[in-house]
This record gives structure tokens, sequence and C-alpha cells, in this order.
């Protein structure tokens, strides 16, 4: 068809010198039957996408070819065609010099683009641990890919572009689509010659059609092709703008993390060969990403207020409910708990429980304890009655909602109390808003300050009676001290979130053992749903797994675990120096 055609135009008088084409067809040897004197020029996307190819064919032999690695000598080959159009020999040396730069050898540079030669110890930004590559069997086969371009460097000092070609195939595209057999008509030869019209005069060939056809183009038809030409016009405008340009590749790098994440993720799904090599394949699948919870605050409107307060055998999240009470308006509830744990001997001093011989004592009192399961159910019944409620306590967000959802939890009662529970309401955050010159917001100190008055601390009933009191000293606003509350969700988020962290954490404590991780960071690797297991078979799977797993996306807004590289390149070494152990 090509052929054809430029025979048409020959025969016309066209003097036709040059031709842009990829380098897929024989297309070009017809060509030189029909002109003999044409030359072909290839296209700088093709010539780019032979170069990746190539690369990405060298990475099952050299491991150190990771897919970072590839991004940056694909980056720095646009560079240097880009930089040397119409100079032969500048491509000669860009391409020995795309050899040796990224090895640490830096003789074949030019100083205008390779600050190394006046600073040989600056870092390589775009390479791992920001040093040169150190595999010299890589660096023979980059020479070897090199060698075979350097036979046509006037070719790549020399290169055109296909994009008009690919715009104006989409045209046809949406006009002729593959789905429809139109070739069997004429309507095909009508549909391209109407793309052909719109590329060389925009949507206003419609007029002009109508015109030649003996119609009076209508009003709202000129209107609709005066303004999808002016859309076009600014969408091209806009197109070539530094911002466009640099949102399509921010776009098109999230697109191929994303699909190098689920790679990693999945394991190997489909290669060639890979039922044949172990018919008993098992792969482990990574699971996707899960991200800390974030507040969500509630209104208080219409909702009643239950002021609730739990004695515990420990300072731990991890204890058992001693005593649980609540008070709201004039009613009260308290029950006391037999532990299934012994209670600590600071929580003993604390709160005057204790526990002898399977007697639970108050300040040497016997009381009358019930099963955690009876004392949780009590206490809902009690919520119950009440409606909608908001359950309000002091410093509950960092302890007495851990230790209640994890009772309710080990009692399957988690989805009884969401149905009368609609969130919580936190007071030492609200008496920080309130009073924020305090010196301590315990709430015995802020008794003494605002009640004028002591009590009993750490009975349960006396805690809410107290804290009740002290509520009422506030004239909420629901507006101004939203902050203070979360909605029953948030809180069972982060109470499923915490056991994903119970689960992963023990495999990561040898990482943590070595100081690979810090405590902190663990335990949000932990809670991404990694442990030990997912991050070695992801460094098994990819140089770059480590780093690809720690950056995906968690609802397009967050990373999963940490864009720091230090961190990143301490977890890949570790499991490098694993393997070659």
């Amino acid at each position: 068809m090509v052929a054809k055609m430029v025979s048409r135009k020959v025969e016309e008088g066209v003097n036709i010198t040059n031709v842009v084409a990829d380098e897929d067809t024989t297309t070009f040897c017809h060509l030189r039957n029909v002109h003999s004197n044409i030359t072909k020029i290839s296209d700088k996307n093709h010539i780019r996408k032979i170069f990746t190819s190539n690369l990405y064919g060298l990475q099952p032999k050299h491991r150190s070819l990771s897919t970072k690695v590839i991004r940056y000598f694909v980056k720095c080959f646009n560079y240097m065609l880009s930089q040397n159009q119409g100079n032969t020999e500048g491509v000669q040396r860009g391409l020995e010099a795309l050899s040796r730069h990224p090895f640490g050898d830096h003789s074949a540079c030019n100083e205008s683009w390779c600050s190394h030669i006046s600073n040989p110890k600056q870092k390589y930004s775009a390479l791992p641990y920001g040093k040169p590559l150190k595999d010299s069997h890589l660096q023979e086969s980059i020479q070897l890919i090199c060698s075979k371009l350097l036979k046509d460097t006037s070719k790549l000092s020399r290169l055109g572009s296909t994009q008009a070609n690919e715009a104006f195939n989409k045209a046809v595209s949406l006009k002729a689509p593959k789905n429809h057999h139109f070739g069997g008509s004429a309507s095909l030869s009508y549909r391209v010659a109407a793309s052909v019209a719109e590329k060389n005069a925009g949507q206003k060939y419609l007029i002009e059609v109508n015109r030649g056809v003996g119609l009076s183009p209508g009003r709202h038809t000129r209107k609709f092709c005066y303004l999808r030409d002016s859309q076009s016009r600014k969408r091209k405008a806009i197109a070539r703008t530094k911002t466009a340009k640099r949102k399509r590749m921010q776009l098109k790098a999230k697109k191929v993390q994303t699909t190098v994440c689920k790679e990693i993720r999945e394991g190997p799904t489909y290669q060639s060969g890979v039922g044949i090599s172990d018919s008993n394949v098992v792969v482990d699948e990574i699971p996707p990403p899960s991200s800390e919870p974030q507040q969500q605050s509630l209104s208080t409107k219409d909702k009643k207020f239950v002021f609730f307060d739990l004695e515990t055998t420990g300072l731990a999240r991890t204890s058992h409910i001693l005593q649980v009470a609540a008070i709201c308006g004039k009613e009260t509830f308290s029950s006391y708990v037999m532990p299934k744990k012994p209670i600590t001997p600071s929580a003993s001093t604390i709160t005057g429980l204790k526990l002898d011989n399977g007697t639970l004592y108050h300040h040497e009192r016997r009381v009358n304890a019930v099963s955690i399961s009876n004392a949780l159910g009590s206490f809902l019944s009690f919520i119950e009655k009440q409606g909608n409620v908001i359950l309000v306590g002091h410093n509950i967000k960092s302890f007495d909602v851990h230790v209640l959802f994890q009772a309710l939890d080990s009692c399957s009662l988690l989805d009884r109390m969401s149905k009368c529970v609609q969130g919580f309401l936190d007071t030492r955050f609200l008496f920080k808003l309130v009073h924020p010159s305090l010196c301590s917001y315990s709430q015995q100190y802020l008794s003494e300050v605002l009640l004028k008055c002591t009590y009993n601390a750490h009975d349960a009933v006396e805690d809410v009676l107290a804290l009740q009191r002290l509520f009422d000293t506030v004239h909420f606003c629901d507006g101004e001290h939203s902050s203070c509350t979360f909605t029953f969700q948030y809180a069972l988020s982060v109470h499923n979130y915490q056991k994903v962290v119970d689960r992963n954490i023990p495999s990561l404590q040898g990482l943590i053992d070595k100081n690979v991780l810090s405590v902190r960071m663990a335990k949000k690797v932990a809670g991404s749903g990694l442990n030990y297991e997912c991050l070695r078979l992801a460094h098994s799977r990819s140089p770059d797994g480590i780093y690809n797993l720690f950056t995906e996306l968690c609802d397009n807004i967050s990373v999963r675990v940490t864009k720091c590289k230090k961190i990143i390149d301490n977890v890949t070494q570790f499991f490098m120096s694993s393997n070659e152990s």
C-alpha cells in the first residue's frame, strides 16, 4: 500500500526523498524498487523501544540489571539521541560513554553533561545506593548492544517521528473500528476520507461537505464544529507544555509501577515453560497493601453520652479487664470481671484489686466477679437501653478502646456493639483543647484544678462519676471539638490493623535485632500486610522487589511502607547478603 502510494506521487511529479518508518517491516525494500534514491529515516520512539527490549532481554542473565537500572540506561540513551541529532560523531561518543559512564569510567564522557569528571565522588542519584555498577559481565553485554548500534550512527543522528501517522490511524479507528466489517462496502472509503478531511481541515470539514452536496449547514452544526476545533487547539497547546509532559511521565511511571508491583506480588503466573519446569509448582502470593486507618470524626447531634471506664490487669493493650463501669445521666452500671491473666503487682497496687485462689478482692473486700462474656453482655444491655450512644472516656483512644475491642472480639460481641455505639469521645484531647496551658491532663489533676476536689481514683465507678462532673464544666461544641471524637468504624479499623501487626511482627524480629529495621518501621511493615517471607519472596523475584513493594501506592494516596532510600537499601542489602551466605 505504501509502495503504491509513493509510486503514484512520483508519477505526479512529487519529489519524495525521505520516508520515516519503523524497523519491523520490509516496506523500504519495496520502496527502493519504486524509487531507488529514496532514503529511510528511523522512528525515534521505535529505536528507543528496540534498545529497551534488548536491555530487558539481558535481565535473566544479569541480576544487577534491575528495572530501575534499565530506566536509567533508557533515560541516558534518550538524552544522547536528542542532544546529537545531526551529529554523527556525537552519537558515536555517546554510545561509547553509555557503556562506560554507569560503570564509573568517564573517559568517554563530556564535561558539558557529566559532572563526575570534576567531582568523581558525586553520587549516581538514579542508580542503586548512589554508586556505579560493578558487574563486568553486564558491562560487556551493554558494550555488545552499543557496538551493534555503532554500525548505524548516521541513522541514529537523523531520526524522525511517526506520531502523526499514529494520530491519523487513531482518527480512522474511531470512524471505522476494526470490530465492524466496513471493507465490504463503499462505507470504508467514505469513513477514511472523512478522517483525512478531519486531519487536514479540522471539524469544519462537515460544513464544506454539507455545502458540497447542496445542503445548508445548520447553526448547531456550525457551532459544534467551531467548538470542537477550539477544544482540539487548546488540547494541543496544553499537551506541548512542560507541565503536561511532566504529568504524562508521572502517569506513565505510576502505571508501570502498579504493573510491576502486581507482578512481584503474584509471582510467575505466565512465563515460557513455567509449567514444564515443575508441574507441582506452588506460587505464593504476597497480600495486597493495607494502610494505617485515618481518623474519622463524627457528629454528636441527637446522641447520648455514656461515660465509661475500665480497670485492667496491667498497662499493656493486651491486658484483661478487671472492672467495667458506666454512667448515663443518673443511671449507673458496674461489674467486676474474673480475669484469665494474672494481675501485675503495679496494677494491683493502683487499683486495689488482687486475685487469691480464684477469688477477686477489692481493697481486701471480696467482690462478686463474673466472666468477661457476662460482664460485656450486661454492659451492652445497659448501652442499648440508652439508644444512639457515644462512649466517653479519658485517654480511651490510646488504651481503653483497644482493651475493650480485644475483649469484645474474643466474645464475638463486636457486631452487637456496632449497632448501638456510634463512636467515642476522648476527654483527654477535649481538655487539651479547652485548657491548653495545664501542666498535666490526668483525670485526678483535672479534678483538683477544675472541680477543687479529690476522689477515690482507679475505682471504675468513682472514675466515671468524676469524669461526668468534669465534662459538665465544658461547654461542648460539636464543630469546635469534633477532633476529640472518632467513629466506631475507625476504632474497628484500628483494631483490625493491630491484629495484622501482631500477626506479622514476630517474623520481623530478626530484622529488628540486626538493626535493619527500627521497631516503629517494623510495625509499619507488619501493618501493611508483610512478613519476613513476603520480603524474601519479593527480593527473590526481582532485585527491585523490596523497593517496588515498599513504595506501592495505597488508595492512590500514600505508599505502602516508605520511600526512604536508606531503609529500602538496608533491607535489600540484608537479603542480598543472606543469599550470598
